[in-house]
């Protein structure tokens, strides 16, 4: 309770007090006009004070004066200490708002890097998406690297096509006779590996129609790696991908890899260590669908202005 709380209650005690002290005087000064009346009566001789009675009025006033002082001064902070441990008042606490960064709000506050037109020179390199590629989990995964096989700006696209082999697996699963559209390595390639890629990334990827399926990534056929690659096909494969069992050929230090068939039974296309092609109609150096040791090289096609 501050002063401003006794505004009515001192003021009320001071009131109080002075008319009582005025009540007392003004009853003193009564009982001396009497007594001096009586005993002006008894002895006419003796002469009345006519003054004793401004005296007291005086008197009264500077009492009341001096009270007045003492009870604002001295009086009121001890009530008003005596008050506030009686009657508490109350407290209120002010608590500030702080706005939270959330990456939401950090993303409307910071501008947009502007997006960098890919390159559209064939046989360029560049980077992009990410996948594991050196055998070692702990420093995370690395950016993959892609060459430029053609570019078309009509259409806002350029093919490109993974510089090394990054995964070693089987072209399908068993020797059937089997569509692009049901084999394992398209499974894979549009499945785990396209988590290689942000959405943002994954925006940029053009949906194709290959070999009668809707892909975003897909084999090289044995007609586009002649359009597009000079003999020797030769690739290299990631310390991955030889950790999962990729042939290295022992000369060039390079690994076979898989080509996409619209239909394959039994036998399939690839190019082998030495960087030669092989399809199933000739000669293909016995390899087949469940053959394990060929590298997948992704293909897609990409937005050159994402």
């Amino acid at each position: 309770m501050n002063h401003s709380s006794l505004a009515f209650i001192v003021p009320f005690i001071s009131i109080i007090a002075i008319v009582a002290i005025v009540a007392y005087l003004i009853f003193i000064s009564d009982k001396i006009k009497v007594n001096s009346t009586s005993k002006d009566m008894e002895n006419k001789n003796e002469p009345i004070d006519k003054y004793k009675v401004v005296r007291l009025y005086a008197i009264l006033a500077v009492i009341t004066i001096v009270s007045s002082y003492i009870i604002s001064h001295f009086l009121e902070p001890i009530v008003d200490k005596w008050l506030n441990n009686l009657i508490p008042t109350p407290s209120v606490t002010v608590q500030k708002t702080s706005i939270i960064e959330t990456p939401v709000l950090i993303a409307a506050r910071e501008p947009k890097p502007t997006a960098t037109p890919r390159p559209t020179t064939v046989g360029d390199t560049f980077k992009f998406g990410h996948y594991e590629q050196d055998n070692d989990t702990s420093n995370g995964k690395e950016g993959i690297q892609w060459e430029v096989l053609d570019c078309d700006k009509s259409n806002n696209r350029i093919l490109v096509l993974s510089v090394k082999g990054l995964h070693t697996m089987k072209y399908h699963k068993n020797n059937n006779k089997t569509a692009w559209g049901d084999t394992s390595v398209r499974k894979w390639l549009n499945g785990t590996f396209l988590k290689s890629f942000s959405s943002d990334e994954k925006d940029s990827i053009i949906k194709t129609n290959v070999s009668g399926s809707n892909d975003y990534c897909f084999l090289l056929d044995a007609n586009q790696v002649k359009k597009y690659l000079k003999e020797p096909y030769r690739c290299k494969a990631t310390k991955q991908a030889k950790a999962e069992g990729a042939y290295i050929n022992s000369d060039y230090k390079t690994s076979s890899w898989l080509l996409r068939l619209d239909v394959a039974e039994n036998r399939i296309a690839w190019v082998g260590g030495a960087g030669k092609l092989y399809t199933p109609n000739g000669k293909n150096g016995e390899n087949y669908m469940t053959s394990k040791d060929n590298v997948v090289r992704p293909a897609m096609w990409l937005k050159i202005n994402p």
